[in-house]
Parts: C-alpha cells; sequence; structure tokens
C-alpha cells in the first residue's frame, strides 16, 4: 500500500486524507492519498468500526476511529506497519491539532 503526495498522482482514482484547516477544498497540498484499490483493501476494517462510511463522499475520522482500525488490520497485516507509521506521521503534523481528519472520497 503506497501512500502519494499531490504532485505524484498519475490518476485521480484516489481517496483524499485531508486536514479540517483545508476542509472542504479537494486536492490540498498538505493531503494525502490513496489508491482506490489500497482503500478497498482497508473497507473490511474500515466497516466494522464505522457502519455508515461515505466511501463516495466526505467522512470525518476521528483519531480513535482511525486507531482502532488501524489496530485490526496490523493485527492480520503487520507488514503494514509502515503505512500505517506514514500515516500517523502525517496526523501529527496537522496545523491545527485536531483529534479528527477528513477523508474525501473518489
Amino acid at each position: 500500500m503506497k501512500l502519494l503526495l499531490k504532485n505524484q498522482l498519475i490518476s485521480h482514482d484516489v481517496y483524499e486524507f485531508c486536514y479540517n484547516i483545508d476542509y472542504p477544498n479537494h486536492w490540498n497540498n498538505n493531503s494525502i492519498f490513496l489508491h482506490s484499490d489500497d482503500m478497498a483493501f482497508l473497507s473490511s476494517y474500515i466497516d466494522k468500526i464505522i457502519s455508515d462510511f461515505h466511501y463516495y463522499g466526505v467522512q470525518k475520522m476521528t483519531i480513535s476511529n482511525w486507531d482502532a482500525i488501524q489496530k485490526q488490520c496490523l493485527s492480520d497485516k503487520p507488514e503494514l506497519t509502515s503505512f500505517f507509521q506514514t500515516i500517523e506521521q502525517w496526523i501529527q503534523h496537522d496545523p491545527q491539532q485536531n483529534n479528527y481528519f477528513w477523508i474525501f472520497g473518489i
């Protein structure tokens, strides 16, 4: 699973992880992007935590929900540690230090 920055995008079939400071704008330089195939993999874990996740719209993701998703996923796929560490580092750089971020669907 690979996270991308805006300047690395080659298609628009991505989910945007967005800080609140940039919400509701799309395609932000501060955002990180995840290909739809990788999000499809995560969906089985997301659906266990958030039963009505909006895959084709905008979803507010609390840090506590994200941590629960991460914990479940890593219990099955510990090789994804680096992926989740990258997201954790991104979360820690939130200019407003919110306890949530936004995910914009495709």
